[in-house]
Order: structure tokens, then C-alpha cells, then sequence
């Protein structure tokens, strides 16, 4: 063993090869005794005795050796392991002095128990890294709390606890701010509603449904602003409906306004009465558009009467000219199941209807009231 401590392999080998080679006992006496010696590097290594580059170049020179010792083998591994551990602590001692608390845990768990002498610091220090982290992040909420941004302070409670799940307090905390998040949003889905913008309010809602597991009160008020979102008439259940009556997407009246999405009633006599019912099942309260007369080369002055009915019953009546700015009307169909809406050309009492005409019914909409 003497050739091996004083790094004289050469005399080593040559001593092995004459005194110990085909003696079993002594074979074995030999290798364990270097085994020994490999095990004494790296516990001087991880005591800070000696360099890693010291240590890899003296196993590996006995690697060298003829023959190698057994374990030659796991100690290069070990020494690597160590290593690796040794980089870990020091990197986490020096986020943990940077205030980097999260970063120091990552590093202190890669600390080994190989590196026997560190791991037998690292978990009162990653103890401490928590309770500091903690610290920080309570802190922080807290600020964003008295700012009302509890939707960062729900992030950063929740980032915490995805390495720390059995903190109790950090969780009670999560829901409190949670259930202060959840009032905040239907606040401001109220006020959204208010200004009747539905859209943005069932989508405010719609996308914090996670804030709760008891998603009712999210839910009921998604339907009621959904109700009260303005239908389109062309969008209806059409129940019954007469030739002369189709939906358009884009038309001018006689006063060159545009109008999209319109239903448009043709005539070309003053005997019919052009009919559309639509199925609403007593799902809105209100009826509100124009009626107008479609743009057109009219030889004379032409006229239609237009026709409103609830259920049956008729609840508007207005005759329109070619003359006439558009007509605006709001009708009342609460608890109304069939709207029907009529057009006929009208004789005027300075002469007859020689042109056809058509109505647009433009901008009109179903909606609740709120």
C-alpha cells in the first residue's frame, strides 16, 4: 500500500505482479485495502481535504492500475455525484443570499446524500428558503390584495403552493382570495350588463368559472345576460310564412340608408296581406325596429300598410309611402308565443298603387328586459 499512497504505481504494479499475483489471499487482502484507500479520496474530498481535480487525477491514475481496484468504477461515479452535489449547495447558498428563495430550494434539492457533509445542512436550509419564500409571498399578496388585483395574488398564492400543497394557511389564503375575486367579477359583469354589453359580461364570467366549484350563481347569471342579448328577427323560428317575404343581407330605403340583416315584404297588388309568424315562446319582452320603403324608380307615389300581431292579436298598424322617413316602432310582446308581421299595398286616395313596393323591416330585434 505504501507504492499507492506515495503515487509510485510503477513500483506498485511491479510489486503486485512479483509478490501478490496467483495468491488468492493475498489478492483479496490487496484489493479490499485499496477499495479502502478509494473510499479515504472521496471522504477527503467531501471534507474539503482535497481538490476534485486532485482527486479525479489520483483515481484515475489507480485505474491504471494492473489490476484495477474493484471499485475503482463507482468511485469515479461517486466523485462525480458529489461534485455535482457540491455545485448544487453552493449555487443555493448564493440565491439564498440574493433573496432567489425559490431558486435556492431547486438547487438544495439536488444536494446528495453521497455529499455527506452538505446534506446534513440542506434541510434546515431548505427550511428556512420556504419560511422566507413564505414570507415573500404574503407580503406580496397582501399588497395586491389592498390594490383589489386579486387576480395576480391568486397566481402567486397558487405558484407557492404547487411545491408546498400541504401548507394549510397559503390554501386558507387561496380561497379567501379567490371568493374576493369571484365578488369582483360579477361586480364587474353587472356593470358590463348594465351598459348592455352582454357579450363581454358572459365572457368575463364564462372565463373565472374556475374561481368556484359550485359554478350556480356563475351559471344563472350567464342565462340571464344570455336572455338579454338582442336577437336578430332573421334569426327567429319562423312558424309560417307566405311567398313575397324573405330575409336580406343588405338593403338601402328610399333615404339611401344601409341596413343589414332586414326581412323584406313585396307587393305587387293592394289584395294581399303578406304574413310571417314567428315561434317566440314567451322568451322576450320586446319588439324594436324600422319599418321603411325599399329603395326603388317609382312612377308614382306608392304605400303599404304594415301590421304587428300578439298572439293573434294586432297591436301596430302604420301605412308607409315612398315619401315617408323610416318608421320606428317598440312593441310590447311579453308572454307573446307567436309574432306575426303583415305587409299589404295600400290603395291612396289620390289615385292607385301602379308601382310594386316593398318594405324593409331593418334593425329590428327581440330582447328581454333586464
Amino acid at each position: 500500500m505504501k507504492y499507492i499512497t506515495d503515487k509510485q504505481y510503477a513500483q506498485a504494479n511491479d510489486y503486485y505482479s512479483k509478490s501478490i499475483k496467483g495468491k488468492t489471499d493475498k489478492e483479496t487482502s490487496t484489493n479490499d485495502k485499496v477499495n479502502t484507500y478509494l473510499d479515504q479520496l472521496l471522504s477527503d474530498y467531501i471534507n474539503d481535504n482535497k481538490s476534485y481535480d486532485d482527486t479525479k487525477t489520483e483515481l484515475k491514475q489507480l485505474a491504471d492500475l494492473t489490476p484495477p481496484p474493484s471499485n475503482i468504477d463507482n468511485a469515479l461515479n461517486q466523485l462525480s455525484i458529489i461534485s455535482a452535489s457540491k455545485t448544487a449547495f453552493a449555487n443555493g447558498q448564493a440565491d439564498m443570499t440574493a433573496g432567489n428563495y425559490t431558486e435556492a430550494i431547486t438547487e438544495f434539492y439536488k444536494v446528495m446524500e453521497a455529499d455527506s457533509n452538505n446534506y446534513a445542512k440542506v434541510q434546515d436550509l431548505i427550511t428556512q428558503a420556504n419560511n422566507s419564500y413564505k414570507d415573500g409571498v404574503m407580503a406580496e399578496i397582501q399588497d395586491l390584495s389592498d390594490k383589489k388585483d386579486y387576480a395576480t395574488a391568486i397566481t402567486k398564492a397558487q405558484d407557492y403552493l404547487n411545491s408546498n400543497s400541504n401548507d394549510t394557511e397559503m390554501t386558507t389564503q387561496l380561497n379567501t382570495l379567490k371568493q374576493q375575486r369571484l365578488d369582483q367579477v360579477i361586480a364587474d359583469a353587472q356593470s358590463l350588463a348594465n351598459n348592455k354589453k352582454y357579450d363581454e359580461a358572459i365572457a368575463e364570467l364564462t372565463q373565472n368559472k374556475e374561481l368556484t366549484t359550485d359554478t350556480t350563481q356563475i351559471d344563472d347569471l350567464i342565462t340571464k345576460y344570455t336572455a338579454l342579448i338582442p336577437v336578430n328577427i332573421c334569426d327567429l323560428n319562423v312558424l309560417q310564412n307566405v311567398d313575397g317575404i324573405w330575409k336580406i343581407d343588405k338593403v338601402k330605403d328610399n333615404y339611401g340608408n344601409e341596413w343589414n340583416n332586414a326581412m323584406e315584404f313585396f307587393a305587387i297588388d293592394t289584395t294581399t296581406e303578406n304574413k310571417i309568424t314567428f315561434n317566440v315562446d314567451k322568451k322576450y319582452d320586446v319588439l324594436n325596429g324600422k319599418f321603411a320603403i325599399e329603395q326603388g324608380d317609382y312612377k308614382e307615389t306608392v304605400s303599404a300598410e304594415v301590421k304587428i300581431y300578439v298572439d293573434g292579436k294586432q297591436v301596430f298598424s302604420k301605412v308607409i309611402t315612398s315619401l315617408s322617413k323610416p318608421i320606428d316602432f317598440n312593441i310590447n310582446i311579453t308572454n307573446c308565443v307567436n309574432l306575426t308581421i303583415s305587409m299589404k299595398g295600400k290603395k291612396l286616395n289620390i289615385g292607385s298603387l301602379v308601382d310594386a313596393v316593398s318594405v324593409v323591416m331593418a334593425d329590428t330585434t327581440v330582447f328581454k328586459n333586464p
